[in-house]
């Protein structure tokens, strides 16, 4: 079975307000104003799309394009691929996520495009046959399954240049789209889990050219913001702490690309540092072996043993009311008592009632 699991990365963050909004704007309410009102404006918009670079969309005849779907998203009307009909949104969508598919990203077209170096191999030319003859074209893509199933991809269609070029292109296509406090073309991708295997993500391949600043690194700078200044910090300020952040880790490859990184002893004292501290927490997460520790509770029980608790009873005997008999009383309910052995509510009450001043 498949297991597929859609993500959206966001590689920069926008934070829009209302300001910048024209007043004619539509799509999204409040926006007459003129006022920021984020917190309480409601967005609209798609966050799983595919395009003709999606292994999946494509071999059933989808040949959108990136810019087509962003047209469609912004309001535009645009020409159905698979059955040729006009399409138009009665409204315009606030954000759209293309997630096409991160396995053979942006590939499969080109296999079929006479004008790509793609075509010319064996398997692009039987997978062309697919338009206008499928049985022809049924072992390419059952191969084509096949290498997905098994995570065996076809390694001349996953290569860093090829991939790192497509992802290129739709990062491009999208920033031209991308329209700051009207529409917000969201970089993302969809990354699929194969049970035995592991196929790779367009991330894994552009690590080295991408900063990410996810929720959780937000919500961390916040924290950490509000510890030291003890107060939240502003939208200005977090877009200066996002923006230090990016230029300091851009700063930290270049160092590292550079080699500033060998023989410097401030770096290799705190690399020591922390794999000491590795290694302590891994060896503290040891196993232990089956009876083990119920061994260990059996020696130390008395270490986790909790204290003895106890608890009072009262009974009792008003002097002014029983006067010389009051101790003899007392003495033959505290017999009955013992005798009776745990003291019931029954039982506790021989004695008479206890009134306690305000």
């Amino acid at each position: 079975m498949v297991k597929r699991s859609l993500g959206v990365i966001l590689f920069s963050c926008v934070f829009a307000t209302g300001a910048g909004f024209a007043a004619d704007s539509v799509g999204e309410p409040g926006r007459s104003t003129g006022e920021p009102n984020s917190l309480k404006n409601v967005y609209f918009g798609e966050q799983h799309m595919h395009t003709r670079n999606s292994f999946d969309a494509f071999t059933i005849g989808v040949t959108q394009t990136w810019e087509q779907a962003y047209r469609f998203g912004r309001g535009e009307e645009v020409t159905l691929s698979t059955t040729g009909d006009k399409m138009k949104r009665r409204t315009p969508y606030d954000f759209v996520a293309i997630t096409d598919h991160s396995e053979y990203y942006g590939v499969l077209w080109q296999l079929t495009d006479p004008k790509s170096p793609l075509s010319k191999s064996d398997f692009a030319q039987q997978l062309a046959k697919m338009r206008t003859d499928p049985e022809a074209a049924a072992a390419a893509v059952q191969k084509l399954i096949l290498t997905l199933v098994n995570s065996d991809p076809m390694k001349e269609y996953v290569t860093p240049n090829l991939r790192q070029g497509r992802w290129q292109d739709f990062i491009e296509t999208a920033n031209k789209f991308n329209d700051p406090g009207k529409f917000t073309a969201l970089i993302a991708y969809e990354w699929t889990s194969i049970p035995d295997g592991f196929f790779g993500t367009p991330e894994e391949d552009f690590r080295d050219t991408l900063v990410r600043v996810d929720s959780k690194r937000i919500d961390a700078f916040i924290s950490e913001w509000e510890s030291r200044w003890n107060r939240p910090p502003t939208r200005e300020e977090i877009n200066g702490l996002i923006q230090s952040y990016i230029k300091e880790d851009v700063l930290y490859r270049q160092a590292v690309e550079m080699g500033l990184n060998e023989d410097d002893p401030i770096t290799r004292r705190r690399m020591a540092q922390k794999l000491e501290f590795l290694s302590s927490d891994l060896a503290m997460m040891v196993q232990p072996a089956k009876g083990e520790l119920e061994q260990y509770f059996n020696d130390n029980s008395k270490a986790y043993r909790a204290p003895d608790l106890m608890t009072f009873g009262q009974v009792f005997f008003d002097p002014d009311s029983r006067g010389d008999s009051t101790l003899e009383d007392a003495a033959d309910a505290l017999l009955e008592l013992q005798v009776a052995g745990l003291p019931t509510e029954e039982s506790m009450q021989g004695g008479g009632r206890f009134y306690v001043a305000e």
